[in-house]
């Protein structure tokens, strides 16, 4: 069933693709505007892309030492570099948090575990991404030129704190029993994540500030994303967009590509980036120059990633020992 659900996602990728290319692009204007991208602004969008994958790594740190796994920095981040190789090369077996946890367990830590501190991970980023969507809204909003209501301030600051609160009710919240009776006014329907995002958090054996330093830093990379995607506009030409409108629109298009609609969101993150562009007027082929740049970054990333290799134990027989992982995460 997940080989067939892939397939569908390719599909409809190349479905998304060959409709843009045929309807609503124009190829030519394309290549010119790939020919003349800007070297330097390419290279700032690869270094940009690389600090925000290191920095995924050394945030998961804080997480690991928390859930009492005592490792040093470079192996979560080894762990990050390495499993954007292997999620490209084979996402319906290799995924980035099987391979975590695979080698995360070579390292002596236990599986149980580490999937509890990857579920805190995922579910902390999330609640980030809300958090600094809500923060930063009135920035997107007055950059495309919309008029800011004063209200929409302090809610934008409300709908942030709210995100942080819960954080905090959640680390409280998670040793005390019959927490389920305790939270009746959620629907059932997420009755459930939020339980199993605080049966998670009762494995949590450190110092909880780390959980607190990881939703802090988690927070600030967010608008990493968006720089990313700035250094990719002025490598295409565009010009007149602020650093501050992009790194407060890009965190709504991150959270909308997760959406599992196509490949890799080939096709669904160009569609945002026009979107995202279009209060400026900028052409859609532009704007989806920009998000091929910001996939040549993505791609140049993958093959730094090979050095990480290097050091390491080859790779013989290494998707087998994941596709255990895997049936032990899911047996876990």
């Amino acid at each position: 069933m997940k080989r067939r659900w892939l397939w569908v996602k390719i599909g409809i990728a190349v479905v998304l693709v060959v409709v843009a290319a045929v309807q609503f692009l124009d190829l030519g204007r394309m290549g010119e505007l790939l020919l003349a991208v800007s070297i330097p602004f390419l290279l700032a969008t690869v270094a940009a892309s690389a600090l925000d994958q290191t920095l995924m790594g050394w945030k998961w740190n804080f997480l690991l030492k928390t859930f009492g796994i005592d490792v040093p920095a470079r192996v979560p981040i080894l762990a990050y570099w390495r499993g954007r190789l292997l999620r490209l090369v084979a996402p319906s077996i290799l995924g980035l948090d099987a391979y975590r946890a695979y080698y995360l367990k070579q390292h002596g830590a236990p599986l149980v575990t580490v999937l509890s501190s990857i579920f805190v991970e995922r579910s902390l980023g999330i609640l980030s991404s809300l958090g600094m969507i809500s923060l930063l809204a009135p920035f997107a909003l007055g950059g495309a030129g919309v008029p800011v209501p004063p209200w929409l301030w302090p809610l934008a600051v409300a709908g942030f704190a709210t995100a942080w609160g819960f954080v905090w009710l959640s680390l409280r919240y998670a040793h005390v029993p019959g927490r389920r009776e305790r939270i009746p006014l959620l629907m059932e329907r997420f009755q459930k994540p939020c339980l199993s995002f605080l049966k998670a958090l009762e494995k949590v054996k450190g110092d909880r500030r780390r959980v607190y330093l990881y939703y802090l830093v988690s927070n600030a990379e967010k608008l990493l994303y968006g720089t990313c995607v700035y250094f990719a506009a002025r490598a295409v030409g565009v010009e007149g967009i602020g650093w501050l409108y992009l790194v407060a629109a890009v965190p709504v298009v991150a959270l909308l590509e997760r959406l599992p609609i196509s490949f890799q969101a080939i096709g669904v993150r160009e569609g945002l980036y026009v979107v995202a562009l279009q209060p400026f007027d900028v052409d859609p082929n532009v704007a989806v120059a920009v998000g091929l740049v910001v996939r040549a970054a993505e791609i140049l990333l993958i093959l730094m990633s090979f050095g990480s290799w290097i050091p390491g134990r080859r790779g013989r027989g290494l998707r087998e020992r994941i596709r255990t992982a895997e049936q032990e995460m899911a047996s876990a």
